[in-house]
């Protein structure tokens, strides 16, 4: 295995002492630890695809009332992802993970056994409070215990596990859909013929009730951030952790360098939006808008409805489901492979280009049917094209968003500044759901037209401002990208990135 030294960037093979062994290993346990919020973020996903059509018919739900529905999680993640930055700036990572993993676990519940419409939001926006605290903090967390050397492949496994449980909710709504035929719809056991037959939809929502229980157990075990103890001058508490991590050697050069960066900030809100941080602000909000302005959770959340708008039928439709989260899964380990050789800028570059091709084709292809031309073509390519823009979000603005998010910060307003980067995906999200519905049922391939033509100047930024993360300890990504002002910082990214 590749040395794990966090400030020496070169990977020479070498026999590994069973007592280092023993700090990679435990690192790797809480970097698993933490991405399970990213599975119940994913698992949440998933599962609403599955069962939204069911929710849409037992409340007799208009259109707008189902984009409504699916949305409404997005504006708990929204106010989830702004708490979520000073909660762990105040009191640390570790507490609000836990806090996240009860909220899920309520919401999970409560949007099993709603009292009615108006309760199932509430509970949906609990539950949306909940992932919004996740996937801020999370990937905040990791970045923050990870070594350099590997930071890209660890915060990655956040995005990992969020696929994974995209396909784990398609996966059990498949199995519960499947009991329809297995039970009777007068099952003697008290409630299963309700929760798993005749309204299958609370099942799927109740399942989530297993993984929330699982990480908010497991997150007990996690030790806090030593960048945070270091933060509130707990540096016995950074020390420790660090030396479990890395050994006493690197601990103490890791603790050196802290000390060199927090020496140089304040840690005040204000501090966020100065002309220093200025430049790092833009690049966090713009990195997570246009992750989601690529159409991504109309896949994921309408996915059925657009390949039965394509003409297939509602089984196969739940198999192409399928298909989708293969790909996903596939895609997202490839980035967990290349992100730490190839770089961020290369992988979203690809990515980008890609999901232009793809979401371009597909919105011709609906363009010609509503015109009468090519429905036989559309059957044949359209599973294809979704398939190749899965892949190429899946490795790309899929991870690296919440990678260069969780590194770009200085570390006293690390999670303040963070959750203004999350809550941008949020109300993306929501403005991206929110409009599907209407969307689909005037002009389906409008949406995907859009969602084309806004890729050009996501490519555009990437190509031009985005800096390349890789390599540097967080530190050294402190002093390069605010030893001075924006207007240098982005000279920088042009000339050392670009090349």
């Amino acid at each position: 295995m590749p040395d794990l030294n966090p400030y020496d960037h070169t990977e020479v093979p070498q026999i590994v002492h069973p007592q280092k062994r023993g700090r990679q290993s435990y690192l790797l346990l809480i970097t698993a630890v933490a991405a399970l919020g990213g599975f119940l973020f994913g698992f949440d996903t998933g599962v609403v695809s599955g069962l939204n059509e069911s929710v849409k018919a037992y409340f007799l739900l208009s259109e707008t009332m189902e984009g409504f529905f699916v949305s409404s999680v997005t504006i708990g993640c929204i106010v989830g992802a702004v708490l979520a930055g000073f909660a762990s700036d105040a009191l640390g990572r570790k507490k609000v993970l836990l806090f996240s993993g009860i909220l899920l676990f309520v919401s999970a519940l409560g949007c099993g056994f709603p009292p009615n419409f108006t309760g199932l939001i509430a509970f949906r926006f609990i539950g949306g409070v909940g992932v919004g605290v996740a996937s801020m903090v999370a990937p905040l967390y990791i970045s923050e215990i990870a070594p350099a050397s590997i930071r890209g492949r660890l915060v990655t496994l956040f995005q990992l596990a969020i696929v994974f449980g995209i396909f784990a909710a398609y996966a059990s709504n498949a199995l519960i859909w499947s009991l329809h035929d297995i039970l009777p719809a007068d099952s003697k056991i008290p409630g299963i013929s309700r929760v798993f037959v005749n309204e299958n939809w609370r099942g799927m929502f109740l399942m989530g009730c297993i993984p929330a229980a699982l990480y908010f157990f497991a997150t007990f075990f996690v030790p806090e951030s030593p960048r945070w103890w270091a933060g509130k001058n707990r540096d016995d508490k950074a020390m420790s952790t660090l030396e479990r991590l890395f050994g006493r050697d690197e601990a103490e050069r890791g603790m050196r360098e802290i000390h060199a960066v927090l020496a140089e900030e304040t840690g005040k809100f204000s501090e966020i939006f100065s002309r220093k941080n200025r430049f790092g602000l833009i690049i966090g909000v713009a990195l997570m808008f246009f992750s989601q302005v690529t159409g991504i959770n109309v896949i994921m959340y309408f996915g059925n409805q657009v390949f039965k708008e394509a003409g297939y039928s509602p089984t196969f439709s739940y198999l192409l489901q399928t298909f989708v989260g293969l790909a996903n899964i596939a895609f997202t380990l490839f980035a967990v492979w290349k992100i730490d050789q190839w770089g961020r800028k290369p992988l979203l570059r690809l990515g980008t280009m890609s999901i232009f091709i793809a979401l371009a084709l597909i919105g011709t292809l609906f363009a010609l049917k509503s015109h009468g031309i090519g429905e036989g073509v559309l059957l044949y390519l359209l599973p294809v094209l979704i398939v190749l823009f899965i892949a190429s979000f899946a490795m790309s603005w899929g991870p690296i968003p919440w990678v260069v998010v969780s590194e770009i910060f200085p570390t006293r307003i690390r999670g303040r500044a963070a959750s203004i980067g999350t809550m941008t995906i949020w109300i993306s999200c929501f403005l991206v759901v929110q409009t599907f519905p209407w969307l689909r049922e005037k002009a389906p391939e409008l949406s995907f037209a859009i969602y084309a033509g806004l890729m050009i100047p996501a490519l555009i930024f990437v190509w031009r401002y985005l800096p390349e993360t890789k390599g540097r300890s967080l530190e050294e990504l402190e002093k390069y990208l605010y030893s001075s002002v924006n207007k240098t910082a982005l000279s920088k990214s042009k000339s050392n990135d670009n090349r």
